[in-house]
């Protein structure tokens, strides 16, 4: 089940690199992106391409490696790998 997880999470990730590589490398090098936005809609926040870009990306791979480590790091983890489907 948790395998079946990551290999699930691999697709939006990979896609997210690809825009992100994509975004990186026609965006001049010293613009300046919005990255924070307030309650009224309007950017209250800025940022350079790497951060624009990567940003989220950096984000989804944080919370997939911590979803694959909670498993591991559980005292009852044999109670997860019982408790998966067949």
């Amino acid at each position: 089940m948790i395998r079946k997880g990551l290999l699930y999470s691999i697709l939006p990730l990979a896609v997210m690199l690809a825009f992100g590589f994509w975004g990186y490398s026609v965006a001049p090098a010293d613009s300046q992106f919005p990255v924070h936005w307030g309650l009224d809609g309007r950017p209250d926040r800025y940022g350079g391409p790497l951060e624009a870009f990567f940003g989220m990306t950096a984000i989804g791979l944080l919370v997939t490696a911590i979803c694959a480590a909670v498993p591991l790091l559980d005292p009852r983890g044999d109670n997860i790998r019982r408790s998966e489907p067949f």
